[in-house]
């Protein structure tokens, strides 16, 4: 699946695609941001008042392009050519 940034930011959008096992590249808006995978949210103890409490993350979400610049750099990235346009490859 291949979209535009209209698809790419919302995410039951996405998360449809991959409750359907979808592989899939959609654009961004550079607005986005992220946890990196290896972080877990943590559950607080619920006191017993009020709704229970929700997972949290103990760190701030990084803007995507942190992350795919740190990927880039780590050599996670292949440059493809799609085809020979009218400015060349």
């Amino acid at each position: 699946m291949v979209a535009d940034a209209g698809y790419g930011v919302s995410t039951p959008f996405r998360h449809g695609l991959e409750a359907r096992g979808l592989s899939y590249v959609l654009a961004l808006t550079g607005k986005e941001v992220a946890h990196e995978l290896s972080i877990e949210p943590y559950q607080p103890d619920y006191g017993g008042l009020g709704p229970p409490t929700l997972a949290r993350y103990r760190t701030a979400p990084r803007a995507l392009s942190l992350h795919a610049a740190e990927a880039a750099a780590a050599g996670h990235f292949t440059e493809v050519a799609w085809r020979q346009g009218s400015k060349g490859r």
